[in-house]
């Protein structure tokens, strides 16, 4: 008996590690969107967004990933007389829950937090939040689409939009498991 337990123990890590490793992977993507970005006083326009990231599963549920967001704005006022543009650069690590992960669509809720830089000025700290679905169109490929919600702080420069600058945006992405 003292034998049988080790040798059972040992003939089931196999399994273990084949049920554990289908969720701990290694993920990347990356996403094109547009949205609307506004600072303390109002909107300063719509744009584009597009960005990438990496990221792995810990547990069925829970993953984190390192992403980096580019948003662009652009207002135009009194028909073009005066045009508002600029653009900001967003770092965060998130925290992704995934509901039904057994599945092949997966959704899925993030919050993270990072910094952000605007037009050339220094760091601050940044967070967003968000939700979205993983659909999976094989075991490696799948698509991406979410909502993300964003807002951080800057080192505000001369003729910038006064932090926060936040940001409300769609994205569709693809992206590749291992």
């Amino acid at each position: 008996m003292r034998r049988l337990i080790p040798a059972l123990v040992l003939a089931a890590l196999p399994l273990a590690a084949q049920t554990s490793g289908e969720f701990k992977r290694w993920e990347v993507h990356g996403s094109i969107g547009g949205g609307k970005s506004y600072d303390d006083e109002g909107s300063i326009g719509s744009g584009l967004s597009g960005g990438f990231g990496v990221g792995k599963r810990v547990t069925r549920r829970i993953g984190v990933e390192g992403e980096y967001t580019h948003l662009r704005h652009k207002r135009e006022i009194s028909g073009g007389a005066f045009i508002w543009e600029g653009s900001a650069n967003l770092f965060t690590g998130n925290f992704l829950l995934h509901f039904r992960p057994e599945r092949r669509v997966q959704p899925f809720v993030l919050i993270g937090a990072g910094g952000m830089t605007y037009e050339g000025s220094g760091p601050g700290f940044a967070w967003n939040c968000g939700a979205g679905v993983k659909a999976y169109l094989t075991d490696h490929w799948f698509l991406r689409p979410e909502v993300r919600i964003s807002s951080g702080d800057y080192d505000r420069g001369p003729s910038q939009p006064e932090p926060p600058l936040s940001n409300i945006r769609f994205q569709f992405g693809v992206g590749y498991r291992w």
